[in-house]
C-alpha cells in the first residue's frame, strides 16, 4: 500500500508556496497539488497590474519547478475523486491521504448581473483584451479587497465605480484612516457606493479576487456550509478537525477574542500557507493576525491587527495615538492601537515606497502583542548610533508609552 500523501487543492502561489515551503522540512513524504489548470503559481495581486498591461510576468512558480525540484506529483481537478477525507482517486490510481488543505478556489458573490470574475491569468487575459478594445466603464466588486485592481485601473487612465459593500472602510479601517483612503479615491475619480443597485447595469463588472469558496460538488467536501472557510491559529477548519485552509478562502479567527477577519491580501495569505506548512512539521505555529495592504498611486494603505472599533466591541479599555507625517515623510500616517496594559494590538499606516519596509516588522510585533516600549526598542534603526529617531512611527510609539506612564504614574499618586 502507498504511504499517505498530503494532499492540497489550489493553484495560486500560495498554494504553491505551501508545498515548496513543506518539502524543505520532509523531502520524503508525498505531495500532492491539485489545479484546475497547469497554468499555476499565479500571484492574485498582480492580475489587475498584469490585465493592464503594467506588468508581464505573473507566476512566481512554475509545474517544473513543482516536480523535478519539489517531488510535488501536480495532477489536474477533473482527474481526481475524493473518498471522504481518508483516499483520493487519480485516473483510477487509490492515494490513502494524511491530510488535505484547501487553498483555493473563489467566486464571486451572486450579484444577479453578469460578472467578469477576475481569478486567473486567463480572466486577466480576457479583462485586457477588453481594456484594449477602449473599455473604460467598469465597475469593481468586492470591496477593500478589490483596491489593487482599482489602483491599476487609475495608473492607466480609467475611473472605475468600487462597490464597497455593507461594511464599507470599516471593514479594514477605522473611520478616521478609512476617510483618508476614501478622499484619496475621491481625488483619483474614483466614485464610491454601497451597493450594486447604486452602479450602472450597462457597465463592466469585475469582481477581484472573489468572496465565496467554490469547491465542485461531485468532490463532497464534508465541511461547513458557508461562503468562506472559518480557520483557527493552526489554520484548522472550525467543524473539521482534520482540514486545513488558507488564503483567501478563509476567515481567520482569533481564540482569544472569537472575533474573525476576511483574509483580503496575498501577503496574508502567504504567510498562513508558511504557517501552515511548518505545523505539519510540528513547529508551534507563529501568531497570525489582519495583515491588510494595498496601493493606490504612490501610497500604501495598511491595517494590521485588530482596529480601534473592534477593540471597544470587545469591551477593550485601549490607548490610541495617531500621528501625520512631516517633512521626507509629508502625507504618511501612523495610527497605533495598545490596550492599558501596554500590548500594542493593532496599526493603520499610510505609507510611501521607501517607508513600506516598516510593515513587516510591525506585523509581527501587533500579532505577538509586544509591550509598546518594546516594540519602540525592536524597531529602533541598525546601527543604535545612527542620528536620532525622528519619523511619525517613533513619534506614535513614543506617545503610547507616556500615555502609559502617566496613566501609571496617576495610579501610584492615588495610592
Amino acid at each position: 500500500m502507498k504511504p499517505s500523501a498530503l494532499l492540497v487543492m489550489g493553484d495560486d502561489v500560495a498554494a504553491c508556496l505551501l508545498v515548496h515551503a513543506y518539502r524543505k522540512f520532509d523531502r520524503k513524504s508525498r505531495v500532492i497539488l491539485v489545479a484546475r489548470t497547469r497554468d499555476l503559481g499565479y500571484s492574485h495581486r498582480l492580475l489587475p497590474y498584469y490585465s493592464v498591461g503594467l506588468t508581464t510576468s505573473l507566476r512566481t512558480f512554475s509545474q517544473q519547478l513543482l516536480e523535478l525540484i519539489d517531488a510535488v506529483r501536480v495532477v489536474l481537478l477533473d482527474e481526481i475523486e475524493l473518498v471522504g477525507m481518508d483516499k483520493v482517486i487519480i485516473r483510477g490510481e487509490v492515494n490513502p491521504l494524511s491530510r488535505l488543505v484547501i487553498a483555493g478556489w473563489l467566486a464571486p458573490h451572486p450579484y444577479g448581473r453578469q460578472v467578469l470574475h477576475l481569478s486567473n491569468p486567463q480572466s486577466a487575459e480576457e479583462l485586457r483584451d477588453l481594456l484594449e478594445a477602449g473599455l473604460r466603464s467598469v465597475v469593481v466588486l468586492e470591496g477593500l479587497g478589490a483596491l489593487p485592481l482599482v489602483d491599476a485601473l487609475v495608473r492607466v487612465g480609467v475611473r472605475p465605480i468600487l462597490v464597497l459593500g455593507s461594511e464599507g472602510v470599516s471593514e479594514v479601517f477605522d473611520l478616521d484612516v478609512g476617510g483618508m483612503l476614501l478622499s484619496a479615491l475621491a481625488e483619483k475619480g474614483v466614485r464610491v457606493v454601497s451597493t450594486i443597485e447604486e452602479a450602472p447595469g450597462d457597465h463592466l463588472h469585475v469582481a477581484f479576487p472573489g468572496s465565496i469558496l467554490w469547491i465542485p460538488p461531485r468532490l463532497r467536501l464534508e465541511i461547513p456550509r458557508r461562503d468562506l472557510l472559518e480557520v483557527d491559529g493552526e489554520l484548522n477548519v472550525e467543524g473539521n478537525p482534520r482540514l486545513k485552509a488558507v488564503g483567501y478562502v478563509t476567515r481567520l479567527r482569533d481564540p482569544e477574542t472569537g472575533l474573525s477577519h476576511r483574509v483580503l491580501s496575498e501577503e496574508e495569505a502567504i504567510l498562513q500557507a508558511l504557517t501552515c506548512a511548518l505545523s505539519f512539521r510540528g513547529f508551534k505555529p507563529a501568531n497570525l493576525c489582519r495583515y491588510y495592504a494595498a496601493w493606490l498611486g504612490d501610497r500604501l494603505y495598511s491595517s494590521l491587527g485588530l482596529t480601534q472599533s473592534e477593540a471597544r466591541k470587545l469591551g477593550l479599555n485601549v490607548v490610541v495615538t495617531r500621528v501625520r507625517g512631516w517633512g521626507s515623510w509629508s502625507g504618511s500616517l501612523v495610527k497605533l492601537i495598545a490596550t492599558r496594559d501596554g500590548a500594542l494590538i493593532g496599526a493603520q499606516l499610510i505609507l510611501d515606497s521607501s517607508q513600506a519596509s516598516l510593515i513587516g516588522p510591525l506585523y509581527y510585533l501587533v500579532c505577538s502583542k509586544a509591550h509598546v516600549s518594546s516594540a519602540h526598542i525592536s524597531l529602533s534603526p541598525f546601527p543604535p548610533l545612527s542620528p536620532p529617531l525622528d519619523d511619525p512611527l517613533h513619534h506614535a510609539l513614543q506617545a503610547l508609552v507616556r500615555k502609559l506612564f502617566l496613566r501609571q504614574a496617576r495610579r501610584w499618586e492615588g495610592g
